[in-house]
Order: structure tokens, then sequence, then C-alpha cells
């Protein structure tokens, strides 16, 4: 996969992202919303191993500035094991928070899918307590369909465990 829109290309990760890749995920993981996601490496052998993961899927894919090439955010459309659909996820260096790039690449991630032959939905799972995240979701088209803890990574800080927030995009919606 391979799109560009005015100010971002979203791509396969290739191993020239490593120090890229590197810098967005010791980022995402230092974040207040880290505790809502996948618990991701931060060690350089465990970043280089899923990079090398990442490179050999089609299921996830680097954003970077369309004008100088800086990885600045991942986005993925996972297989969920259920025909005609996937999971739409995302992550971005906060450092390109509240500027409109997630918005942009997950638009342009959402018209790939719409184009995907079989693809019939997407679907994505957040913290509740990710307001941007489900702010994003529902720009985005998403309808919020239900809360599950089934999904949770983590707990809160009474040892509860976190409150996701479930969402789906038909393709119609696109």
């Amino acid at each position: 996969m391979h799109a560009e829109t005015e100010r971002l290309v979203l791509r396969s990760f290739t191993a020239e992202d490593l120090p890229g890749f590197t810098a967005l995920i010791t980022n995402v993981m230092a974040g207040p919303y880290a505790a809502y996601g996948d618990p991701f490496p931060t060690d350089e052998a465990g970043l280089r191993e899923l990079l090398c993961f990442l490179a050999g899927t089609e299921q996830f894919f680097a954003v970077t500035l369309r004008d100088d090439g800086r990885l600045i955010g991942m986005f993925s459309l996972n297989e969920t094991g259920r025909e005609g659909e996937r999971n739409f996820g995302f992550c971005l260096h906060s450092a390109y928070h509240h500027h409109g790039y997630a918005r942009e690449a997950g638009r342009a991630l959402i018209q790939y899918a719409a184009e995907t032959p079989g693809l019939d939905h997407l679907i994505s799972f957040t913290a509740k307590l990710n307001v941007p995240a489900v702010a994003l979701l529902q720009a985005l088209g998403f309808v919020i369909t239900g809360e599950t803890d089934d999904v949770s990574f983590a707990c809160d800080e009474q040892g509860q465990r976190i409150r996701y927030v479930s969402c789906t995009c038909m393709k119609q919606l696109i």
C-alpha cells in the first residue's frame, strides 16, 4: 500500500525506518495513553524485531511527512479472523498531535479500505478514557457500538480493568 495526501505518505515499513520508528515507539510508550494500547518493546533488539515483523506484513503502515520523509506515526488494518472485517489502529508521535495529521492519515487509510474488494467494514477498540482517540474515530465515521473490558491490556489506579469502547465503520459510511 502506498497512499499520498496533501501532507503525508502512508506506506509499508522498511528496515531503514528504524531510527524514526524507535523515536515513535519510545515516545508513544512514555506518553499518557501508553497503558491503553499494545505494550510495545522499547529496547533496541525488541524494536528491531517488531519493525522486521511490521515490514513483513501488509497490515501496518508507516505515516511519514511528505516534504521530508520523517516518520511520525503508524496506522494499521489488522486482520481480525472474520471475513470482510479489519481492525483499524493508530498511534502518532506526540510532537505531531493537534495538527490534523491523524485525521488526514485516517481518511486516506479508510479510503484505501473502501477500495479493497471483500472488505465490508472496519472495527476499532480504544480506551473509553482516551478521549482524543474516541473523538478521532467518531470524526472518521466510526460509530460507538458498545463497551467492554475483554480487550484490556492494563488496569487503572484502582486495579480495575480499563474499559474500552468498540466502534464500527461500515463501508457505506466511508
